[in-house]
């Protein structure tokens, strides 16, 4: 006998929002004046809507490639800087010991242009 295996995945936002997309523009597509005035796809198109204003929108400064730009650059300085401290700390010495002390602890919150300063110096 055969067995039917099901496999469920997890739903997840972008996910639902990539399927409401793709019915709005399936359905635009179609022409049909019956898909056009249904009552289910008003309410995809309107939630759709929402999540595109909310989820989708750029970011707040309206330079999103300046800031991601930006954002990558102090992760890759980080992430460096990160991996030079955990090398030291595997050393058993004065500055290992300090590097241990060091790791995943930082002195205090930084602000954005507080980090930004910091990987400059």
């Amino acid at each position: 006998m055969n067995k039917l295996i099901i496999a469920f995945t997890q739903l997840i936002v972008k996910v639902l929002g990539n399927l409401a997309f793709r019915t709005i523009a399936i359905s635009k597509k179609i022409g049909n004046e019956e898909v056009a005035t249904n009552v289910l796809l008003k309410k995809v198109e309107e939630v759709y809507a929402l999540y595109d204003k909310l989820i989708l929108k750029p970011i707040y400064s309206g330079q999103g490639k300046i800031v991601v730009e930006k954002d990558l650059e102090r992760d890759t300085s980080y992430n460096g800087l990160r991996r030079v401290i955990q090398g030291l700390a595997r050393f058993n010495s004065e500055k290992g010991n300090a590097a241990k002390n060091t790791i995943g602890k930082p002195e205090k919150d930084l602000t954005n242009d507080e980090i930004e300063l910091e990987t400059k110096k």
